[in-house]
This record gives structure tokens, C-alpha cells and sequence, in this order.
């Protein structure tokens, strides 16, 4: 190693900002990519130009933070030899992956996470081609991006002042972005866009290994701190955290008169209906008339939330109220903690459970989470090659149809029939769509509500809306119709790029012949207390057998026509990692803390500025966290060895 004279420390200063520059032109060109890429697929260039504008100087901080570790690392000290090389060689790498990264978003609307070590092979190419498909330019910018940025990295000229300023004024605005503008979810509705992709799965990932790392050790004192968060629980032992003696409210039996027999179940899950498309105060017009004319004479929960932000979590949490572990309690398969769900301790009060879906069983393992509730199963396969389809599978309507074909109304023994719909996901491939849509445009205009900028997603729940009347009206040619319960809600909202709460945000509708009284209900609900309210209520009518303990930590659903929060629902993000809680009026997000507001009919949070309740809160969520993640893993949810039902001789 010789020792550098000043001219060359001035050729290497010289040699480094030349080699930022087109560094921070080549993330230049990744972000123009991926708004040309978001663009091709949803339109609006505009607004994803700006997004990516903004998403451009978080890229080059982070870009900066690199250089200052490689690039010292990089320098060539011996004369003639190439200057940065490790250093321009290590950016053209991780150009290549954004700009897989940036393809990969604009084609599924949702940045590439730690779901990648989740998913099977086919899991993964049965989304992507079920997907808008990807044309040849997008692969083509794809390779010219960091082909370009190492052929241009290799030029040499002398960087004079104007060059130097405006680097300097870059850097400093990145900076200065990064610093001031909180990289939340939470606060920033356009995260997923703006964010840095390649950080975003790297974080992502970390997460997955330390939950990987849980320790199996139960650690007792947190156990006793969650018991005194929910102190109308009896629980029973700390080797099973949350099971406790059963305590769930019938706040159902006002409404509903039960008959002899015991009711019909039939669940109706809508893919990716959220409240911005759907009932009296959506954001956006209204693209579901029939179900807002079934929620004015119905039991109506304006606020409900789901509990993720994907279909994944739906039926667990349906069916059951089920933990999460580390990726989703399907991901689980058979390795899953033995259980309570609906289907399973109905079964044993002579109900048959059928769960019907047009598309691929085993995606998101929901054939084997069905298998495990003794489930008749009807996917794709089952219905058919000639039923019309997309590439997700069986258009709703059809898929309705044929389901109700295999109905055995005459079998006097009472039945859950769980249908999970899809034409409403993404690409929006409907039939008739060109018709759907102009007919969103003319309820724009007839309600005075701003038309959604995804109008095509809009308009597809026109299509489901109609398809859930007329499942409707078939059941009602049939026997036992008088005698049924009917559960519509939406397994999530289907626009990722919205406020944090929104995603969650879905209607949810209980209707049956029976129904006394109809009610527009304001209170906080969540798709984990289904299951405890249904069982509260059959319990209440019928000599039914239910377990006298169980490990759900819902009562049921609040009825009160007011807006108030008693309610204890989980949630988990995109990733599945358990980042979230909503505990009575709280809504706590990693390390953020939120209090639930009402105003104007509209749901939204604000800031909690009490440090006290913050940390309590912040504990809370993370005690949860863990020993969802123990009981899953340990198989410690409840004691299969001691478990007893009420008004049973087992």
C-alpha cells in the first residue's frame, strides 16, 4: 500500500461523487420505473409519479448510509487499477432486485415481504399469473436499469461546482426527508409506495427470524400481565395462557327468534369488500345496493374490522377467534394447536359444516384448515371445467349456482355453509365488465359521492352484490330458508394503499326470516367475536354440548347503537407479522399507540400523547405477541386431555 498524495485523495473525492451521481440517477430511473410499472396496471401517473418523487430521496439516503460503509471499503489504492469497482458492482445488484421489487408491486399492488419463504413455488406463480401478467418491456427495464448504471459508472469527468451543489443539496434533502417525515403506515397513507422496497424486505425478513427465535420457555410473569389486562376472564392455567372459562354474551336473542329446530349458518365472505365501497357512509359511492337495502333491515355493524389485511386470517378468525403464530394459524397445516372453532363443536350437535370456494384449495392452505373442521370441501375442481371463470377461478354467480346444486335441503340435520367469494379480486376480470362499470359511474353521480380511482375494482362488487341477492333468493326456493341465519361480511379491504385503518374496515350484516328487529349498530366489532356470539345464542335456546373452557378472548358481538370500543381483536399486517392490537378504544401499531374516534359518522384514530398508557399499551401488545406465538408453538391453546362440554355426557 503506497501513500496517497493530495491529488490523489483529490482524484479519488473526484472519481467517489461522480460515481454517486449516476448512483443516484440510476434510483432515479428505478423510481420513474415503477411509477410507468404502477401506471401500466391501475393509471394514474400522476399520483404514482409523485408517490415515487417522495419514495426517491428515502432511497438515497439509504443509498448514502451504504456509501459511507463500502466505499472506503471499495477505494482502489493502487494506481491504475479500477477505482469503486466492488462498489458500482454491489449498486448494480441491488438495482437489479429493486427493480424486481418495483415490477413485483406495481403487478400485485403490495411490496414483496417476508411471504416469499412462506409460500410454496406454486403458491407464489398461482399469484403472479392469476395477476395482471407482466409484458416483455417491464422484464426488458428491468435488465437496462443496472446494465445502463454499470456501463455509465465507468465514464470519468471532472465534476465541477454545479455538480457538486447539487449533489450536496440532494443529500441534504434526503436527509432531511428521512429525518422530518415518519415512515409509518399509520401516518402516511401512500407507505407502501413510497417506501424503499428492498428495506421493506429486508425488515420484513428480520422479523421472520425473530419469531423464529421465540424462546419455548413460557415466561409466567408476562402470562399474569395479560391475565390482568382482560379481568373478565377466569382463566384456568398459565401453561395455557388464554384458555379460560367460557363466558361468552348472547347479545344476539333480542333480535333473533330461534324456532324448534336448530338454525341454518350460512357465512358469505366477499373478497376485499371494505366500508370505502360499501353501505350509507362509504367513502367512496356505494357499489353494493342490494346489501345496503339487506343492512337497512338487518342487525348492521358499520364499524367491524377484520383482522388482517388478506383473506388468510378470515376463516381462522371467523370460525374461531384463532391465534395467529408466526405466519397465519393455516400456515400452520397439521402442525396447527389443537382447537375449538364453530364447525368443530357444532359437529358434535349434529351440523354439518360445508365450505364452498370457486378457486385453488390449497392456497393459503385453506383446504387443510377446512380438513381440520371436518369440512366438506368444494373448490374449482369440484364444480367443473365448463363454469365460467377468471384466472382466480369460478365467477361468483356460477360458483353460487353450482354450489347450491349440491345442497341436500331435504337432510333434516342443520348445516354451516361457508361460501368465500373471488370475482372481486384483483385483476377484476368480471363478466360484463364494461356494463358494471358504467353502472359505478351512474351511482357516482346519483349518490354525489366521489367515484374510486380503482373503478374497475369498484365496479366488480356490483357483480358480487348481485350475485349474494340471488344466492339469497335461491335459498329462499328451499326448505329450511325460514329457518336460516345469514353472516355477510368482507374478508378485508382490498385497496393496501389506503389509511392503516381503512384496510381493516369491512361491513358486516346478520339477517334470517327469523330477525325480530333490525338495528343499525355503531359499536366496534371484529370477526373474532362471531364465533362466541353464535354459540352464545344457540346455547341459549338449545340443549346444546359446548366446551365449559375455551381460549378465545371475545365475549361477542356489542350491539349498542352508540359508537363505543369494548373490544379485544389482534391483527396482523401484510407480512402476517403480529404487529397490531385493538384493545377496548386503543389501537396500538408496533410501537404507536392510538385512541378510536367517531366523528361525522366516520371511524378514525388520534395520537395518545399519556407516555403511562402508552408503554402499558406498547407491553400489552407485545406480552400478546409472544404468547401467541407460544401457544402455537407448544401446542398449549387448550388441554385436548381435559376438555369438557356443558350438557354433555362426555
Amino acid at each position: 500500500m503506497k501513500n496517497l498524495t493530495k491529488n490523489d485523495l483529490k482524484a479519488i473525492c473526484n472519481k467517489a461523487i461522480v460515481i454517486l451521481c449516476f448512483s443516484i440517477a440510476a434510483i432515479g430511473d428505478v423510481r420513474l420505473c415503477e411509477a410507468v410499472f404502477s401506471t401500466y396496471y391501475t393509471g394514474e401517473f400522476a399520483k404514482h409519479l409523485v408517490s415515487n418523487a417522495k419514495g426517491f430521496f428515502f432511497d438515497v439516503c439509504y443509498l448514502l448510509i451504504l456509501s459511507a460503509v463500502i466505499m472506503p471499503v471499495s477505494i482502489a489504492i493502487k494506481k491504475g487499477k479500477t477505482e469503486f469497482k466492488a462498489y458500482r458492482w454491489i449498486v448494480g445488484i441491488l438495482l437489479t432486485i429493486s427493480m424486481f421489487l418495483a415490477a413485483f408491486y406495481a403487478q400485485s399492488g403490495f411490496p414483496l415481504d417476508r411471504l416469499i419463504f412462506v409460500y410454496s413455488f406454486k403458491e407464489i406463480v398461482e399469484t403472479l399469473t392469476s395477476s395482471n401478467s407482466t409484458t416483455w418491456w417491464i422484464y426488458v427495464c428491468i435488465a437496462l436499469v443496472p446494465c445502463t448504471y454499470i456501463w455509465a459508472s465507468k465514464k470519468t469527468f471532472t465534476p465541477n461546482l454545479a455538480v457538486k451543489v447539487t449533489l450536496a443539496v440532494i443529500a441534504l434533502a434526503s436527509i432531511t426527508v428521512r429525518v422530518c417525515k415518519y415512515d409509518s403506515s399509520v401516518k402516511n397513507r401512500n407507505y407502501t409506495e413510497e417506501c424503499n422496497k428492498l428495506c421493506f424486505f429486508i425488515r420484513s425478513s428480520a422479523t421472520m427470524i425473530n419469531s423464529e427465535k421465540t424462546d419455548n420457555e413460557l415466561d409466567i410473569k408476562k402470562v399474569h400481565k395479560l391475565w390482568a389486562m382482560l379481568p373478565d376472564h377466569e382463566f384456568i392455567s398459565e401453561r395455557t395462557p388464554f384458555l379460560h372459562k367460557s363466558n361468552e354474551q348472547n347479545t344476539l336473542a333480542p333480535f333473533i327468534n330461534l324456532g324448534e329446530q336448530k338454525p341454518n349458518i350460512v357465512f358469505v365472505c366477499v373478497e376485499g369488500l371494505g366500508r370505502e365501497n360499501s353501505g350509507r357512509n362509504s367513502k367512496y359511492a356505494s357499489a353494493t345496493p342490494f346489501l345496503d337495502s339487506l343492512a337497512s333491515q338487518s342487525l348492521s355493524w358499520e364499524n367491524c374490522l377484520s383482522t388482517s389485511q388478506r383473506t388468510v386470517s378470515a376463516l381462522p378468525s371467523i370460525l374461531g377467534a384463532l391465534p395467529f403464530g408466526t405466519y397465519g394459524f393455516m400456515a400452520m397445516k397439521d402442525e396447527a394447536p389443537e382447537f375449538h372453532s364453530l364447525p368443530r363443536i357444532l359437529e358434535k350437535n349434529g351440523y354439518r359444516f360445508s365450505f364452498y370456494y370457486g378457486g385453488w384449495g390449497d392456497f393459503d392452505d385453506m383446504g387443510t384448515f377446512i380438513a381440520l373442521n371436518n369440512g366438506e370441501q368444494y373448490f374449482e375442481k369440484k364444480f367443473g371445467k365448463d363454469v365460467p371463470r377468471n384466472e382466480w377461478g369460478l365467477h361468483d354467480k356460477f360458483m353460487f349456482d353450482e354450489a347450491v346444486k349440491r345442497i341436500d335441503f331435504e337432510n333434516p340435520s342443520p348445516r354451516i355453509d361457508f361460501y368465500l367469494t373471488l370475482t372481486s379480486h384483483k385483476p377484476w376480470d368480471y363478466p360484463d365488465k364494461q356494463h358494471y362499470v358504467e353502472l359505478y359511474r351512474q351511482m357516482c353521480k346519483a349518490q354525489g359521492k366521489p367515484e374510486n380511482p380503482e373503478y374497475e375494482a369498484a365496479a366488480s362488487y356490483i357483480y358480487v352484490d348481485e350475485a349474494v341477492r340471488l344466492l339469497i333468493e335461491r335459498y329462499s326456493e328451499h326448505k329450511g330458508f325460514d329457518n336460516t341465519i345469514f353472516i355477510i361480511t368482507g374478508d378485508h379491504n382490498f385497496n393496501d394503499n389506503t389509511f392503516i385503518l381503512e384496510r381493516y374496515h369491512v361491513p358486516m350484516i346478520i339477517w334470517s326470516p327469523m330477525l325480530t328487529e333490525k338495528r343499525d349498530i355503531k359499536a366496534l366489532a371484529s370477526h373474532r367475536d362471531i364465533t362466541p356470539t353464535l354459540l352464545a345464542l344457540l346455547g341459549s335456546k338449545y340443549n346444546i354440548a359446548t366446551p365449559q373452557d375455551v381460549a378465545w378472548l371475545n365475549t361477542g358481538l356489542d350491539t349498542a347503537t352508540t359508537f363505543r370500543c369494548r373490544l379485544f381483536s389482534p391483527q396482523i399486517e401484510l407480512s402476517r407479522e403480529l404487529k397490531q392490537l385493538v384493545y377496548n378504544n386503543f389501537y396500538v401499531y408496533g410501537d404507536e399507540v392510538y385512541r378510536f374516534t367517531f366523528d361525522n359518522e366516520i371511524l378514525n384514530i388520534e395520537p395518545v400523547t399519556d407516555e403511562a398508557v402508552c408503554d402499558s399499551l406498547r407491553n400489552m401488545q407485545r406480552t400478546y405477541r409472544e404468547l401467541d406465538y407460544f401457544v402455537c408453538k407448544n401446542d398449549a391453546l387448550i388441554n385436548k386431555f381435559t376438555i369438557k362440554y356443558t350438557n354433555s355426557d362426555e
